[in-house]
């Protein structure tokens, strides 16, 4: 597994003042055994200045450039909800 993510595009996210730090801090919630919910990292957001939208944004972005991967659980309340692991 890599210890610290890779940047998607150029310097984009961990070249950014906030989003960076904040990317790094998530990555190291994320393993490549345990899925994590996407809540989980979503919440880290606003500690380091950044919208849960935007941290979700950088989850969906690091399953299309290949470094994490996504599946879908189904809560109780019917709803799905969405997991991420690291990819190997």
């Amino acid at each position: 597994m890599d210890t610290e993510p890779r940047n998607f595009k150029n310097s984009y996210p961990l070249g950014g003042e906030k989003i960076g730090p904040a990317w790094r801090q998530a990555w190291r919630a994320l393993d490549v055994k345990r899925w994590t919910p996407a809540g989980d990292v979503e919440q880290m957001g606003p500690a380091a200045g950044v919208l849960p939208g935007t941290m979700r944004n950088l989850l969906r972005q690091a399953v299309k450039a290949g470094q994490l991967e996504v599946r879908y659980v189904k809560a109780p309340s019917g709803q799905k909800r969405a997991e991420y692991r690291v990819t190997c």
